[in-house]
Formats: structure tokens, sequence, C-alpha cells
């Protein structure tokens, strides 16, 4: 895991080991006057933070007791008074002047509009994947109660190496929370914040060992939450997750939304003059494994048949990231399946936008899709 060592300079060698978290790594670390003051950690995509001096546990208790149930960070400290941002899932920033012992200053909102919003709280669901691996999730549920049970977008996120999905205010999910949705994301392996090793088990995992992670944590909500209606929803490499996991299970997913995927890992080894150069396949390989049969056999777009949901299909035509030659494959095969899909290709888009005007166009062409589909 990351952690926190000594380091002599002088013979660039790594000294004793100072702090390191039995189960996730260090996103940052705070010294005061030469003593270890705080380390910071992502604790089930919560941040947390560890304090070491009498001051910093003293502030630690006295914010606790404003803030109960978000997360904070001192900006800047003069004196007694602090600088401090304070956000959660529900929460997309606050800022405050904090000096010990009074109460806490509102400065200013990120996105203040949205305070009259009722916005919706992350639950925290764990399952054992495979090989008895811990799997985090994070579970939205409606801020409107019905009297069924809500339906529910499995989200995974991109990478899938290396990224992770966080406790913070996240947009995409509180739209789809407000329209009725539950949606579900999932921190499965290869993930990032879980160490080293975490990271590696999700190496040549496309279409295997991950997906699996992701309908250990959907079983927990299915059974949990009684949900019998879902749609699989992704960008980038959640795109191709969103495929595969409607193929897999065809009888559980009504739709799937997929967009700036990658749906031909073959393809990844030989896409142009630069994919085929050995410094880049050494890359490609680092996530998906070496080419070989196994990664046809892994890929939707040799699997067109067996999507049974309509799909809703988002590309980028310039996207130099996945590639939009991957999504124009993709819509091609469903197209000579005979599947119903939608297609929307954004032509000065890249692997997703840049520009506020074609996310809300996008989103709402999401909220439409599910509206005829899943509701």
């Amino acid at each position: 895991r990351m952690a926190l060592y000594e380091f002599n300079i002088k013979n660039q060698l790594l000294g004793k080991l100072i702090f390191e978290h039995p189960r996730y790594d260090l996103t940052s670390v705070n010294y005061d006057d030469g003593q270890l003051a705080s380390v910071s950690f992502l604790a089930h995509g919560r941040l947390e933070q560890q304090f070491f001096t009498d001051q910093q546990q003293k502030l630690q208790q006295q914010l606790r007791q404003f803030f109960p149930d978000e997360q904070w960070l001192v900006i800047d400290t003069h004196a007694k008074e602090h600088l401090l941002f304070v956000f959660s899932s529900t929460n997309p920033g606050q800022y405050f002047l904090y000096e010990q012992g009074s109460k806490p200053q509102l400065i200013g909102s990120v996105l203040p509009d949205l305070s009259k919003y009722q916005l919706a709280p992350s639950i925290k669901l764990s399952v054992k994947g495979r090989d008895n691996l811990a799997i985090e999730s994070l579970l939205t549920l409606p801020t409107q109660k019905g009297k069924s049970a809500p339906p529910l977008l499995v989200m995974p996120h991109g990478g899938p190496i290396g990224i992770q999905d966080t406790d913070g205010f996240d947009p995409t999910v509180q739209f789809l929370a407000s329209r009725g949705y539950a949606v579900l994301r999932t921190n499965f392996r290869g993930s990032a914040g879980y160490g080293k090793k975490f990271s590696e088990k999700g190496v040549a995992a496309l279409g295997d060992g991950i997906e699996q992670d992701i309908r250990g944590a959907v079983e927990l909500v299915r059974k949990e939450y009684k949900t019998d209606r879902a749609c699989a929803m992704g960008y980038s490499y959640g795109g191709y997750s969103a495929m595969m996991l409607a193929i897999k299970e065809p009888d559980f997913y009504q739709c799937v939304i997929a967009g700036y995927g990658i749906y031909d890992l073959p393809l990844l080894f030989n896409a142009s003059n630069i994919k085929i150069q050995p410094e880049q396949r050494i890359r490609v390989e680092r996530v998906v494994g070496p080419l070989n049969p196994s990664l046809k056999a892994r890929s939707p777009v040799y699997m067109a048949d067996k999507v049974k949901a309509p799909v809703l299909l988002i590309g980028g035509m310039e996207d130099d990231i996945a590639g939009f030659e991957q999504t124009h494959r993709m819509f091609d095969a469903l197209k000579r399946a005979g599947k119903s899909v939608q297609e929307m290709f954004y032509q000065e888009t890249g692997h997703g936008h840049d520009r506020w005007d074609l996310d809300h166009h996008q989103i709402g062409l999401i909220d439409q899709f599910l509206t005829a589909h899943l509701s």
C-alpha cells in the first residue's frame, strides 16, 4: 500500500516505515514543525484523517461536533483561525472560517442553488468477491421513496485500473436519484486506493473477475432491497462493463447505456500504427493482458447476438483514448444482429465532453432512454 517511509537522500534508499494503514493507501501526509501531524486516506470512498498531535486531535474532536456527517479539510491556518472546506455526497462543498471555541462561519458555497433540493446520501456496502477479496460499493437510493423497490442503475467506473469511486458529490448520481433510480457504484478489483496487490488483481480481469465483483454487489442489493429491474450504465471501461453485464445476465438488465467504451479488445493492439509499437503494446498489456484468443471471447463486439436489452450507445468522434472505431464497431455489430440500438455520436467530442451544454444534452438523452425502457 501507499505508505509513509523515511527516505535517505544521500544513498537514495528507503528507511523505516513511519505509518501504513492496514487496508487503504494514504492520500496525503501533513507535518507540523517537523512532527507528523496527520495522514489522510479514503476509507470506503470517504475521506478520513488520523491525527497524531494533541492540537490536531483537539481540532478534530471540535469539528466532529459541527460536521458529524461531513468530510472536511483544513485549507489554511493562521494563529487560531482555520479555513475549512466541508463536503459530502449531498454537499458539493462549503467554505467555513473556524476559530477554536466559536461556531464555524460560512463564507461561501459551491453550487449554492442546489441547497433548495433534497440530495441523496450514499450507503456503504461490502461483499466478498472471488479469492475472498473484500469489495466495497456505494449505493445511492432515490430521494423520493415509492411503494415498490426502485429500479437499479449499475454504474461501473472507468479505468479499470487506478480509478476509484468516492463518497463525494456526483452530479450524475444525484440527477438519476432525483428521477427515482437507485445507483450502485462498485470499487472492483483493480480500483485505486486499496494497495498494489488489489490493483494488480484487475489486470486481465476484464469481462471476468471485475464483472464477478460487480455481480456480487448487485446480488446483495437485489437481496436487501428486492429490486428486480436494472439498467447497466457506464463510460469508458464502464461502457465495456455495462455491455458485458447485460450479456452475462440478459434476463436481469432491461437496458444498457454505454459511452466512450472499448468493445473490441484485440483492436486495442492494432487500431493504428502507433498502437502496434512495442511500448504501446506493453501499456495495453498492463491492463487487458497479452494479446491472445481469449480477448476476442471477452469482447462485446463478437457477442452482439447475445445482447437482449435495448442499447443506448454514446461516442465521441474525436475520441483518441478509447477510439471512436470501438463505438462504431459495436454499433455496426448490434445493427447486423438485429438488436435495438439507439446511437448518439457527438462530432466535436473526445473521450467525454468538455462543454456543459453537451453534458446537459447527454444526461437528458439518458433520462429519456431510461424512462422509455426502465421506468
